[in-house]
């Protein structure tokens, strides 16, 4: 919020007995309401942007009753003309089966790998839909073991390029609607 112009702020349905808890959730909401920004909840379908060549829908429906909070993050496929993004956030593999199960439209060029490519993700159907080209593992030092090999071993076998911020520091995918690059920046 102090670097980027932010001018509003979605966030999942979870119950609020489990948002209470996390320190970085409390940092967050205590830093929303200091720049006067009002958060709303998205709903499953809507696009919260859109325009002549790119749009950006909700595709996760958090009204479902998760067991793990990591289910509730907001699943988003981003189109930039011919190029897609699926963009995983936290979720797990109840919100891929979810996915699933609704026949949502899920293939796409670019996968960012959900929860830190955690073992409880990126299941065999799941990647079946998805096909993606490319998958970015978004993932720092960890005692978690995160990512699991096991997760990188799907996402090869789905053919997919795997890319992870720990080996190459920010990873930026360019764009021009039809084309795509990918930058790396190890710091």
């Amino acid at each position: 919020l102090e670097h980027v112009d932010v001018r509003g702020v979605v966030v999942p349905d979870a119950p609020e007995r489990d948002m209470r808890g996390p320190k970085r959730y409390q940092k967050m909401n205590a830093n929303i309401k200091a720049a006067g920004l009002v958060t709303r909840r998205p709903v499953q379908g809507e696009m919260l942007l859109a325009g002549e060549d790119y749009s950006v829908t909700v595709l996760s429906d958090d009204q479902q009753n998760y067991p793990a909070l990591n289910d509730y993050s907001i699943v988003l496929k981003v189109v930039i003309g011919k190029v897609s993004f699926l963009l995983m956030a936290d979720a797990e593999k109840t919100t891929e089966s979810q996915l699933l199960a609704e026949g949502i439209a899920l293939d796409c060029d670019f996968l960012q790998v959900g929860h830190h490519g955690n073992k409880n993700g990126e299941t065999e159907a799941f990647l079946k839909a998805v096909t993606p080209l490319v998958s970015v593992i978004s993932v720092g030092k960890n005692t978690f073991g995160q990512p699991y090999s096991s997760v990188i071993g799907r996402l090869k076998d789905a053919g997919s390029s795997v890319y992870r911020t720990d080996f190459g520091g920010t990873i930026t995918v360019i764009t021009d609607g039809e084309s795509s690059r990918i930058e790396c920046s190890v710091i």
